[in-house]
């Protein structure tokens, strides 16, 4: 007869030492599964153990967000990697011509 609360990682059943994600998945796990040391588990407040996610649900969330968020260089140029060397040669060049200034005051 198959386990109630299977571990979303090893598939055994979990009847001690277990803690549910409260992610996407809404599965149970060993802590041990989720590198959860037991004596730390005992530890938790009720407050992480009732907002707790686990690896895989915090993967995709974080992938998820950081598709989210725009890439900061494709937000200063036309995106093209010629423009950005471009531009780098640019105000290298600008440097170099203001420390030469600053050499010859």
């Amino acid at each position: 007869m198959p386990s109630k609360y299977p571990c979303g990682n090893c598939d055994i059943g979990v009847r001690f030492s277990g803690i549910k994600c409260t992610g996407p998945c809404n599965k149970w796990y060993h802590a041990g599964c989720q590198n959860i040391k037991e004596k730390s588990l005992k530890k938790w407040t009720s407050q992480e153990t009732e907002n707790w996610q686990c690896i895989t649900c915090r993967a995709d969330q974080h992938l998820h967000l950081s598709q989210k968020i725009p890439d900061p260089i494709s937000l200063n140029s036309s995106g093209t990697i010629e423009d950005l060397t471009n531009s780098l040669i640019e105000n290298k060049y600008l440097e170099n011509s203001k420390s030469e200034e600053d050499r010859l005051e």
